[in-house]
């Protein structure tokens, strides 16, 4: 993997690179350790699955000779270290690791019915986030398909969500729920839904000749009622054994009253955007109504 955190209630993840994991450490225990052949090991934590992970080629590079300077090509990446448990550092769950999507074995895309094991600690961190940050990872959503969702809508996809038991799926982690929240809900009504992308509106002007946007890109109608959904399908995972890096998609499908798709596309998570949108100190946005509803309807979970 490409990433890493440094204790398993960290929310903050990092790239892993040599230079991000020594500012990070500052090179103490016990992410430095000195084993008993007397070399450096170096270990932190898997952002998904919370188990220890130790880097490899943290001191081998590969590098590029010109005339003008030496260019580093490659960075250390993080491998599941399941031999032993380290103090003060991640999981020794091998439950997790199968469920995680930076396990080499773990080579598949999750199945929609797919879940975590009872035993496992991700389910209930996946409430609380949802709990705490439900304005953001609606925010982030929003930003990622375009859509601009009403106040209910947002609220029957929580609806939806808490019904299905979405924090189960064991594609779903720490780093992507924004999106695999919306991939465990249902149909949502896209009518009165603020669309920004182009093709969006023309799919549906084409579908629907009374279909109109306003002056906000707001979907209306001038005539005929109109009933046009959306929902999200076939989450994907692919983890490049090259770079170490994962990607994730869905599909964005948006249907007409019979069921036949109008317009599809595919988007691609974003962990970082997300990271960094829960990080923020900025609380002048924050939709605290939203947050106390859904702290209501969670609590009664947990």
């Amino acid at each position: 993997m490409n990433i890493f955190k440094l204790k398993i209630n960290d929310s903050t993840f990092y790239s892993l690179t040599r230079d991000i994991f020594n500012d990070k450490t500052q090179r103490k225990s016990p992410w430095n350790q000195i084993g008993s052949d007397g070399k450096n090991r170096y270990y932190a934590v898997c952002p998904a699955c919370e188990n220890t992970i130790q880097l490899i080629g943290f001191h081998l590079k590969n590098t590029t000779l010109n005339e003008n300077s030496i260019a580093d090509i490659s960075e250390p990446f993080g491998k599941h270290f399941l031999s032993r448990e380290i103090n003060h550092l991640g999981l020794l769950s091998k439950s997790a690791y199968e469920q995680c999507p930076y396990a080499s074995k773990n080579q598949r895309h999750p199945k929609p019915n797919e879940k975590y094991n009872v035993k496992s600690r991700i389910p209930n961190k996946l409430l609380h986030l949802l709990r705490d940050e439900f304005d953001r990872i609606m925010w982030c959503l929003e930003k990622s398909i375009c859509i601009q969702l009403p106040s209910k809508y947002r609220q029957t996809m929580l609806n939806n969500y808490l019904h299905n038991e979405g924090w189960w799926y064991a594609g779903s982690t720490l780093l992507n729920l924004p999106w695999t929240f919306a991939y465990n809900t249902n149909a949502i009504p896209l009518i009165f839904c603020k669309i920004q992308d182009e093709d969006m509106k023309k799919a549906l002007q084409q579908r629907y000749p009374s279909a109109v946007f306003n002056q906000y890109n707001k979907l209306e109608t001038q005539g005929k009622y109109i009933a046009p959904t959306f929902c999200f399908l076939s989450h994907k995972r692919h983890l490049n054994t090259k770079n170490h890096h994962l990607t994730e998609t869905m599909v964005l499908s948006i249907s007409d009253e019979s069921g036949k798709p109008i317009y599809q596309k595919t988007i691609e998570f974003k962990p970082f955007l997300f990271n960094k949108i829960i990080q923020s100190s900025n609380q002048s946005n924050r939709d605290i109504v939203l947050l106390q509803k859904v702290n209501k309807a969670i609590n009664d979970i947990l």
